[in-house]
């Protein structure tokens, strides 16, 4: 059931984007409420994964700089 699920996310996803169906695709909000509640948790999203790629890409070419740092830690 969770990768029927995760593939209906996705295909909704695709269908908003590309704009094929985009009825089907974008749930639509009729609650003023809500769509402020939606595109405040939308941005919430899209900043931790801004950040997420940010540190990626720091640690990325930070290389093995901080491997004495963290390795240890990280060791099980």
């Amino acid at each position: 059931m969770v990768p029927f699920t995760g593939a209906v996310i996705i295909l909704r996803g695709l269908m908003a984007s590309v704009g094929v169906w985009p009825d089907l695709g974008a749930w639509r909000e009729t609650d003023p409420v809500s769509k402020v509640n939606g595109q405040t948790q939308f941005l919430k999203e899209l900043s931790l994964a801004g950040a997420a790629l940010a540190l990626f890409a720091f640690f990325a070419s930070a290389g093995g700089e901080f491997g004495r740092v963290l390795g240890p830690v990280l060791t099980l």
